[in-house]
């Protein structure tokens, strides 16, 4: 079932798929930049654990360049935990941020407006404006992060 959908530029309409299926689109649209956006974030957390865990585990540091013994295995659970970690904070940081500009973008209806590359918007998202995008891939970051919390709540509980 096609439904027309009215331009908001030059009044022309446009012959496209139903509702339901843009917002479906761009929902899935939004997860598929919200786990490359997560993606970056834990390799962000890779690199501050790594440095982190090397800097202040110094009698760790022989044994991470030999690889032996109980305190290698040591050093790669406390390394491991803080990449976790480490992601899970960055996560839940950006998408805090990202929950905050989404939240001021509806208090002020000017941002609500058209773009100014609405045609190359549209290419992306067909129904979402920019803070319903916003809002959305935070959402799913922050889903990532959350489910990540308690994960790492139920393994430190065991």
């Amino acid at each position: 079932m096609n439904y027309e959908m009215k331009s908001s530029e030059n009044n022309q309409y446009i012959s496209g798929r139903s509702k339901t299926k843009m917002i479906i689109g761009d929902i899935l649209q939004s997860f598929k930049i919200s786990l490359i956006i997560y993606a970056l974030v834990i390799v962000g957390a890779f690199i501050i654990a790594t440095i982190y865990t090397i800097s202040n585990n110094y009698q760790y540091k022989s044994d991470f360049i030999w690889g032996y013994g109980v305190q290698f295995l040591s050093f790669s659970y406390i390394w491991a935990f803080q990449i976790l970690r480490y992601s899970m904070l960055i996560g839940m940081i950006v998408s805090c941020v990202g929950l905050f500009l989404t939240a001021v973008g509806f208090a002020k209806p000017i941002v609500m407006r058209p773009l100014d590359s609405e045609k190359q918007w549209r290419i992306y998202y067909e129904k979402f404006n920019i803070i319903l995008a916003i809002g959305s891939i935070c959402f799913f970051t922050l889903i990532y992060s959350l489910s990540l919390d308690v994960i790492l709540v139920n393994l430190l509980n065991m």
